[in-house]
């Protein structure tokens, strides 16, 4: 650790608002830019350099706590792995709504693969999933008779069946 990261952490200590400020202006330039170029935003930045800081005020104010690098690669350091487990914890984006769903199929009932490129999506999933979205989304059925239709043991294993089929869905959809 340097002279000047010694400094600045006992300025953090005493509770020091210009280390907070320099800490922010020096620092946070390259967070952002992290996480930008992994998947998130302005706003996603803003939270991880501040849970960031969060920990590292914490961490200063311990008297056990003995930085071992510089601010800036223990500031990295927790923002890149608090952006990495917001990341494994966001649901996969499926860019299909309720209402595009609802809308593909045919007069009879029976998906139109000319009318929407959902349709022909889930011409590419298993026959279990297609029935299962059938009755997700044009029958509008409620979990419970879903379970009881599929045999499903419990809610649970009804929603985690209904990830998976859209999990083919966000698949097939990604390879046309």
């Amino acid at each position: 650790m340097t002279h000047n990261s010694a400094v600045l952490l006992e300025k953090l200590k005493e509770g020091d608002n210009k280390a907070l400020s320099l800490i922010y202006d020096t620092y946070y330039p390259s967070i952002e830019r992290m996480v930008i170029n992994n998947s998130g935003s302005r706003d996603d930045a803003q939270d991880i350099f501040q849970d960031s800081m969060i920990t590292l005020v914490e961490k200063v104010k311990d008297p056990c706590f003995e930085l071992t690098s510089s601010v800036n690669t223990y500031l990295y350091s927790i923002s890149k792995n608090l952006w990495l487990k917001k990341l494994r914890s966001r649901k996969p984006d499926i860019y299909i709504s309720d209402d595009e769903l609802k809308n593909i199929k045919a007069d009879d009932g029976e998906l139109d693969a000319e009318q929407s490129p959902v349709a022909s999506w889930l011409e590419k999933i298993s026959t279990h999933c297609k029935s299962l979205i059938q009755k997700m989304f044009y029958e509008n059925s409620t979990l419970d008779k879903i379970i009881a239709a599929f045999g499903y043991k419990n809610k649970h294993t009804a929603v985690n069946q209904k990830y998976k089929c859209l999990e083919q869905v966000r698949k097939a959809s990604k390879k046309q």
